[in-house]
Order: C-alpha cells, then structure tokens, then sequence
C-alpha cells in the first residue's frame, strides 16, 4: 500500500537542513569485530556519552546445534570511523567451558525495509559441525558483490563459498535428508512497469534539483530527469512479498528457492513441493514461537510434553498479553514458556525472572535452549539453559566495559489514571547528582521494556543512559493500555489519543510527588508513535518546556493508535470519509485548518530531526510553527528513513537531543567550537518567541 504525501510549499528560511553526505556502505570489507578483555575490579564511575552508547556490541542473530552443545551467533558494533558497522561469527559451548570463537567477519550488516537490522541466524549441519550463513562474496580488489551461502566449521577454517548466485542468496535452511534449500532474490520487474502500474498523480514531491518552490506528480520521466532517488525511494517503500525467515522485503519481486545437494554441491533450481518444505522450515526453525502467534498456527511446532500431551514454546505469557494488570515483576519482561496445545497448562521455562529473554532458539535432541538475556543494567549476553530450567550458562561477555559506567538506577512506577485506568513505566534515575529533584525526560513509545537495548537508547532516537549521566530523570510510560487493535469511529479515537496524554500526565504527577521530576524541567520526546504522543501532548498540555521527534504528527487521524485496521488505511491514503481520494493542493487545503489550529496551541519549543524519507510530512507543521514565531527547528538526516541507521547519523542525533534538552531545559551549552552555529540559532529561536509573544522560554 503507498502512502501518498503532498504539500504546497517549501520554505527553505524555515527548514534548516542538515548538511551532510549520504551514508551508503563502505566499498571495502570492514575488519573483523573482535572481542575486548575482560574488565576486572571495574570502578562504576566513568559517565556514560552517546559515543560510548554507539560502541557497544550487539547480536545479529543466533542458533543452537542440534546436540545442543554449541551455540553459533553473529556480532555487530558501529563503525564511526568508516561510517558502517564491524560483524563476526562466533560459536562456543553451551556449557560456558570455552571461551567463544571468532570465525571471521560475516561483511555488511544487512538492513531491513525501515533501516532495522535483520536477525539473521545461523544455520547448524545435522551433525553439530559446520554453520551455513550467507554473507557477500568478495572480489580480489577487496569489493563486495552479490550475498552467498557460506559454510564454517565448528572448530575454527577459512570460509568455504557453497553457491554462485546472480541474484543474490537470503537465507538457507537444511533438510533431513542432508539437502539445503536457500533462497534468492528474485527478478526485480522493470521500473517503468512499476511506476506505470502502481503510481498516479496523487503523489506529490519536491523536485529540489529543479526548483526548491516547484512541486510535481512522480512519474517515470520526471523521476529519472530530476531526482533519481525520487522513485527509487518510493518504490523501495512497497511492499509486498518478503523472504520469510529472514522477514526481508522484496519491492514487488518474489524469492527464488534453490537446491544445494550436500556433500555433492550440486545446485538446481527447487521443485514446488521443496519450495513449500523451504517456506514451512523456514517459519518454523526456531521451536520458539513469538508471543502474538496463535496456538493453531501451522508454524508452530510441537514437540511430546513431560506428561504425554504436546507442547510449544513461546515469548511471554497469555500468548502476549503483558498488560497493565501484569503482576508487577513481570511487567516489561519477556520470559519463555511452554503451553499446551489447548491451552491449559502454561509453565516458565526461563530460569529468572529478573531478566528478559529474546531471540531463543531451542534444541531438540539435546533438550536444551539458547538465547539473548539481559535487563536494564546488564547488557545482552548469550545464556543457555535446559529445557527443565536448570543449568543456566552465561556464555559471553560481550560489553565488558559497561561494568565501569555510572549506570542510572531502575524503577517501576505505577499509577491510576483519571479515568480509572492502570498504569505504568520505567524511570531511569541518575546517580551522582543529589537527590532531585532533576530535569525529566519522557519517552513515550509503545511498550516499556524491561531490558537493557531499548533502555540504554529508545528506538535508536533518544540515549536515556547518557542523558541520566547528565544529570536527567528519564521516564519511559507504558502505553499499550490506550492501543486498541480497532478503533471504528471518533469517539474511540478520542478516547484513545485523550486517554494516552491523560496517563503520561498522571505519570508525571506520580513522579513529582516522588521528588523525582522537576516540573518546571519537563521534556518529552518519541518516534514513530511516540512523536503522534509527544505531538498531541505539546498542543493540548503546558506540562512540557521543550519537545523532539522525527516528525510531525499533528492531525487528529493520525495521532491515533489505530494501526491494522480499514480506517486507518482509509487516513494513510488520504481518503475522505465518503471513500474519495483527496490529493495534492485540495489535500493540502484540507489539513491546513487542522495544521493551523495545532500550530496555535504548540506551547513547547520543537527539535524536528528528521529522515530524508519522512521529513516531508512535517515541512507544513514547521512553516506554521515558524510563521507564528514558535521556537522550531528541522534538519534532515540524508539516506535514513523511519530508523537512522549509519553511526554518524546516530552520533549526530544524539548529541544534538541531548544538547537540545540541554539548552531548553537547563540554559547550558557544550563549549565545543563545532556547535558554535548550532547555539546561535537556537539563540535567534528563543529571542524570536519571547519578542513575538510565543510560548514563555525558560
């Protein structure tokens, strides 16, 4: 489905744009990641920057043996230098005996459709001694080329290359039969096929290469004779058809699955019954179902339980429902459980409960399980356990140097609503700077977890634990509660939206009450949701001194949590309510009213970081912000889309938030030469909205 944008004009003197090269990947193999010593006696006394948060190591991808006595898993860790990321392929024994081993780099990490890294796992022989794992090939000049399916034993060898494709191979799963079927990018069709079936002129665009004031329906001629990306972009945003194991979408061209007879290396193309039995693998290789898959889903599989009946593993308890009224120790967590196949018996299979579980991967033979466990204080680890829960194993120790920072300390915080309605979070307190009360940040965004990845930095945008080292309170509220799955009408939408901004206020005086938040010093940031949250929160609350979000969402259909429903396709296609496509200008005039009126009561100075995918939703939001003289401020973040993903942009947009709230909240600035432009701007923005009778500015 395409989302049609359109606006009216484009403001280069309201619009500050960020200027900076794109980011692709670098042209030449990146060094092997490799593992630092471990910290000893470590002393938590060093501060936490977003340059230390861009360092840490994270795991791409993991699988069990099937023996279960080894575990194959990938690393990676940004790159700040060569602007990519550093990856390798370890394997150690589940027992915690050995110490993991690096078999080598695995190239680029590999992105999906909204610049989230793909979990890729490792593909383990039936005899526990090799790993399949595609990765690309590489020429004698040292360049990359297209992705192929590698093979590594156990033990520690070069690389060997199995397959030759033109395409490019996705994934790749084993048979019992000793076969391997792995998949291909299929033919991408012709472009101007593309653009002819599925574009119309209710796409608008600027053609900034032409005439920054112009603007224009796509089509194949005016894409290719302007902006070339223009369609490109656009059409790497439809999606269709995606690999399933790997969950990569395919702009519009479907995976080929292909044969690799082992040991005699033969490759053919796959019969349709193996490129069914490849699909079926594929969705259920893991033996651990997510936690919103239902019991008769065909990918689940089950195995004989300790009492004759048949169970199945899964993610989180209540298939998934970890709401509010969650006993308190549970809420946040992600825990592994066995269920049966009615139903009726659920029991926890993760040894603790003190930490959350992800990523699990499960042996049969050997009865024993792998995954990534950590909590807000302990990053992600591997850890193993038998299917009985004992004999837990931490395996690796892949940030050592985390034991040395000041981390914040954790607490879950509860409330009831006005309307009666639980509440929660997570409030990450400083440590080292008295007792409060302190400048408070709120980071709405869908759930509130209790681990350490969303913890240290909330979807990739906003690094809680380097700002706690600036002296902050962070608060991450829960919002589940006011997402509904269906939301037919405005009085659900309303409810929902009034609802939301409702908790978070409650929230807000629960901490107050704590001594914890100074209200005078309240931020509020998100994305994705949480800026349709922090939006609708700073034009109907005088509760926050200062916003950010990627961007805008300031209309009342969208500031909604009505996600998966007809409705909400209907708003993001720009359809009236009688079913008519409104576009171009008459959309323009059609959301300027809701624009204007949202403008009007902003009452809280706004960070626009955007994507080059995104920004143009927010560009009329920000010119109504700017006319008004409220204190605004947009940069756009090139080859980035609804995550950033390459290390300099991240570096960027994290220290520019954490000097945002710095200059908002605390009247204080970096003496750094290279922000000096950044704070005279800023500078201009609050004497703007203080002579123009904008918002008052602390």
């Amino acid at each position: 489905m395409i989302t049609r944008k359109r606006i009216l004009f484009l403001l280069l003197s309201s619009v500050g744009v960020l200027a900076a090269e794109e980011f692709p990947p670098i042209a030449n193999p990146l060094p092997v990641l490799e593992l630092p010593p471990h910290v000893s006696s470590p002393t938590r006394n060093h501060d936490i920057t977003a340059q230390d948060l861009l360092q840490l190591r994270s795991i791409g991808g993991l699988s069990i043996s099937p023996d279960g006595r080894w575990v194959a898993f990938t690393l990676r860790q940004p790159d700040l230098k060569s602007n990519g990321y550093r990856t390798a392929l370890f394997v150690t024994e589940t027992s915690g005996h050995r110490q993991p081993l690096n078999l080598g780099s695995v190239g680029p990490v590999v992105f999906m459709d909204e610049d989230s890294p793909a979990t890729i796992d490792p593909v383990w022989s039936d005899d526990s001694h090799y790993i399949l794992y595609p990765m690309p090939e590489v020429s004698p000049s040292g360049k990359f080329g297209k992705s192929q399916l590698f093979r590594w034993a156990r033990g520690g060898a070069p690389a060997s290359q199995l397959t030759h494709s033109t395409t490019g191979v996705l994934y790749a799963i084993r048979t019992p039969d000793r076969r391997i079927l792995y998949s291909t990018l299929g033919k991408r069709p012709d472009l101007e096929a593309l653009a002819n079936r599925y574009f119309d002129r209710g796409i608008w665009y600027f053609d900034l290469d032409k005439d920054p004031n112009s603007y224009g329906s796509i089509s194949p001629s005016n894409a290719r004779g302007g902006s070339p990306s223009v369609m490109d972009q656009a059409l790497h945003h439809m999606r269709f058809l995606f690999e399933p194991a790997t969950d990569q979408w395919l702009d519009d061209a479907p995976y080929e699955v292909h044969v690799l007879d082992d040991p005699s290396g033969k490759e053919r193309d796959a019969t349709t019954d193996e490129a069914k039995l490849y699909r079926r693998l594929a969705e259920s290789y893991k033996n651990v179902s997510e936690w919103d898959t239902s019991l008769d889903d065909p990918s689940r599989v089950w195995i004989p339980g300790p009492t004759g009946t048949e169970i199945s593993f899964q993610e989180k308890a209540h298939n998934g429902k970890d709401d509010p009224s969650a006993p308190s120790n549970l809420k946040g967590h992600k825990l592994i459980y066995s269920v049966s196949r009615d139903g009726s018996h659920l029991t926890q299979i993760s040894p603790s409960s003190n930490y959350y579980y992800s990523d699990c991967s499960y042996s049969t033979g050997g009865k024993r399980f792998a995954c990534v466990r950590e909590n807000p204080t302990h990053p992600p680890e591997v850890a193993s356990f038998n299917s009985d829960s004992s004999d837990e194993q931490v395996l690796t120790d892949l940030n050592p140097e985390v034991q040395s920072w000041k981390l914040p300390t954790v607490e879950l915080v509860e409330w009831t609503d006005p309307a009666g309605n639980p509440g929660f979070g997570f409030l990450y307190k400083p440590v080292g700077f008295g007792d409060g009360p302190y400048p408070t940040i709120f980071l709405p965004y869908y759930s509130a977890t209790c681990d350490f990845t969303q913890s240290a930095v909330v979807s990739n945008e906003y690094p809680t634990y380097a700002f706690t080292s600036r002296g902050y309170a962070v608060f991450r509220p829960d919002m589940r509660f006011y997402m509904l799955p269906t939301a037919i009408g405005r009085s659900k939408k309303l409810w929902m939206i009034e609802g939301s901004l409702a908790s978070i206020l409650t929230g807000l005086d629960r901490i107050v009450s704590m001594g914890v938040a100074d209200r005078a010093k309240v931020g509020i940031a998100g994305l994705s949701q949480g800026a349709k949250w922090t939006s609708y929160a700073i034009a109907h609350s005088h509760a926050f001194a200062a916003a950010s979000v990627p961007y805008t969402a300031q209309f009342f259909n969208s500031t909604a949590a009505y996600y998966a429903h007809p409705e909400w396709i209907r708003d993001a296609n720009s359809l009236g309510d009688d079913g008519k496509v409104i576009e171009g200008p008459e959309r323009a005039h059609f959301d300027e009213p809701q624009i204007s009126s949202w403008a009007d009561s902003v009452s809280a100075p706004l960070l626009v970081d955007a994507s080059d995918g995104e920004w143009v939703s927010s560009v009329q939001a920000v010119i109504a912000l700017r006319t008004r003289g409220k204190p605004v401020e947009m940069v756009v973040y090139p080859d980035a889309r609804h995550f950033k993903k390459w290390p300099r942009q991240l570096d960027s947009v994290w220290e520019m938030n954490l000097d945002w709230f710095d200059f908002w909240l605390r009247g204080s600035r970096v003496p750094a030469p290279e922000k000096k432009d950044q704070y005279e701007r800023w500078e201009k923005l609050k004497a703007t909205a203080t002579h123009t009778g904008g918002p008052a500015i602390n």
